[in-house]
């Protein structure tokens, strides 16, 4: 035989070899069949037990929604047909590769069992032998359980928030995924379908062009680890200075313009101007000194810096789709309030937050109302906790600070003489008082407050302690939200009521009488807890983890998913066992 001869009869052997394509292969056929079977049986066992679904020997995630997906299709197989594999199966393992990028844990999505199927069913020499539609059928299973727990995970991230505080409310979104992938077949937008159910909010995006940045900073080794030492000013030479240097360098606060002098050891202006605009993003003091705030934050690592951003993209999963166009935003590590229009910031202030030990809760709510001159009921654990004690040391406190003593409730309520009160012998576990502060100055809610019902009872004001507002870090509260500029954010609120102009707020505040007002129209306002983010400059800003909640997300993010949803800790973990996945 000729070679020729021979390249012919190969060519002819090629082309009459079954192809992967969608336009010969009918909508059930024998992997239709086999999906059939399969999923009725699930679906019979599971009406006492919930279904465990194995195919290419991985449980599959979300059994009951690939249960719904083929039950709508009349078990029509999506990936596969008859034949082989089809051209949309590369689709899917692109675009879950793809999500690696958003910080999601790309191995959640079976990449190597899928990988090695798609290789096998796709060999020719398997080909030549009959196609087995159940490892056909087993891997249009684990293909759709890919997207579907994808999908999930795009929409409202991969951790339940819950598990970190159970006071953190998320509205995350939802949406009919199963419906989606449906009409992502169709219209051959596997890719593009996974996108669209990502945040579409500017910060994410932003954010995750950060990601992308550290990580490649990471895959050189970026910077070196400044070695702890005494603090560096202007004029200090140290043998720290050039490692400070390269440091600085690769996030782009050291640049050219900062020229580097004679004595490489020097800590000359330049170095202290490039020290100035790290610390601005890292929200401390910027006097230029190496301090140890500032060392503390340069001592981490380029890989703890891509952590953190991670765990930022993934809280980003965990808000609603709108957060309202005009809306207030507080964020906690940043002791920070602002009002925005859109992406424009018409309003800003430093804010006051919970103690580590009474943590300020994360969850959205409408503001509409505030109120001037408000007195203040004291909860009982605090009147417990800080009141009792104070007042058991000096009786006189009551009155000095202007609170009355309640005894009952309603009609039996009555106004308590301290002094008839024998405030040693008062027992703690069942405080038969109540406490309530009179309007003032000294009063803790100050002249004003702002009112966005929640179920923590958690609320915005001023206050008569505010020296506190000069210290960098500012988490001293028992949980609810003290801001710098009540006036000028109650102009704000009442904007556009003519019976509200400046002049009588002011007036409302100082005059002890109290008085509620409803705002015109009640605004979002959402309590938020970022510690990575990119800044209306474009520089990405870090802030330090005051509730030390990144370092739990984080650990979670990089555990097997199978850990995440059934509780079970990987060796050595110091993660609770409460953190739970996406129901």
């Amino acid at each position: 035989m000729t070679r020729k001869t021979t390249l012919l009869v190969l060519l002819a052997t090629l082309a009459s070899a079954p192809a992967p394509c969608a336009e010969d292969e009918a909508r059930g056929g024998r992997v239709g069949e086999r999906l059939r079977r399969r999923l009725e049986a699930v679906a019979a066992d599971s009406v006492a037990t919930a279904p465990v679904v194995v195919a290419l020997g991985e449980r599959l995630h979300r059994p009951d929604l690939v249960l719904q997906f083929y039950q709508g299709r009349d078990h029509a197989p999506a990936w596969t047909g008859d034949r082989g594999p089809l051209v949309v199966a590369d689709s899917l393992r692109a675009a879950l590769a793809g999500l690696d990028a958003d910080g999601l844990q790309v191995r959640d999505y079976h990449p190597d069992a899928l990988a090695q199927g798609l290789a096998r069913l796709r060999d020719r020499r398997w080909w030549r032998a009959n196609p087995d539609p159940d490892e056909l059928a087993e891997f249009d299973l684990l293909a759709t359980d890919a997207y579907l727990l994808a999908a999930t995970q795009c929409l409202g991230g991969r951790l339940d928030p819950r598990a970190f505080d159970p006071d953190w409310i998320a509205e995350r979104r939802t949406a009919d995924v199963v419906a989606v992938l449906s009409g992502a077949l169709a219209a051959d937008g596997i890719g593009g379908s996974l996108q669209r159910m990502l945040p579409a909010h500017p910060g994410y995006a932003q954010l995750r062009r950060a990601y992308a940045q550290y990580r490649a900073l990471a895959a050189v080794g970026a910077w070196p680890a400044l070695p702890a030492g005494d603090k560096l000013e202007t004029g200090d030479r140290d043998p720290r200075v050039p490692l400070l240097r390269v440091r600085l360098a690769a996030t782009g606060d050291l640049g050219p313009g900062d020229a580097l002098g004679l004595d490489p050891e020097y800590y000359d202006e330049g170095l202290a101007a490039a020290v100035r605009r790290f610390q601005a993003r890292f929200g401390l003091d910027q006097d230029g000194v190496i301090g140890q705030a500032t060392q503390t934050e340069l001592g981490a690592t380029v890989e703890d810096r891509v952590r953190q951003i991670r765990v930022n993209l993934e809280r980003w999963r965990w808000l609603p789709a709108d957060l309202g166009h005009r809306r207030v935003e507080v964020n906690i590590p940043d002791y920070r309030l602002r009002v925005l229009h859109g992406d424009s910031v018409v309003l800003a202030m430093p804010v006051i937050v919970g103690l580590p030990t009474r943590r300020t809760p994360v969850f959205s709510a409408k503001l509409n109302s505030l109120v001037f001159s408000p007195d203040w009921e004291v909860p009982p654990k605090l009147a417990i906790e800080d009141k009792l004690p104070l007042i058991q040391q000096d009786p006189g406190y009551l009155q000095e600070f202007g609170f009355e003593v309640i005894s009952g409730w309603g009609e039996k309520a009555k106004v308590v003489d301290p002094a008839d009160v024998a405030w040693a012998d008062v027992p703690t576990g069942s405080f038969p008082y109540r406490l309530r502060q009179l309007p003032g100055p000294l009063n803790a809610l100050g002249l004003v407050k702002f009112n966005l019902p929640n179920r923590f009872n958690v609320y915005l004001h001023d206050t008569s302690n505010r020296g506190l507002f000069a210290r960098a870090k500012r988490a001293f509260s028992a949980g609810c939200v003290r801001i710098q500029k009540p006036e000028e954010f109650a102009v704000y609120l009442l904007t556009g009521d003519e019976r509200w102009p400046r002049s009588r707020i002011a007036e409302a505040m100082a005059s002890g009488r109290e008085q509620a007002v409803r705002l015109p129209a009640p605004i979002p306002i959402h309590l938020l807890y970022w510690t990575a983010w990119v800044d209306p400059r474009g520089r990405v800003v870090f802030r330090p983890d005051v509730y030390q909640i990144d370092s739990l997300t984080a650990v979670a993010l990089e555990a097997p998913y199978r850990w995440v949803v059934e509780l079970k800790p990987p060796p050595d973990s110091s993660l609770p066992k409460d953190v739970i996945a996406v129901p």
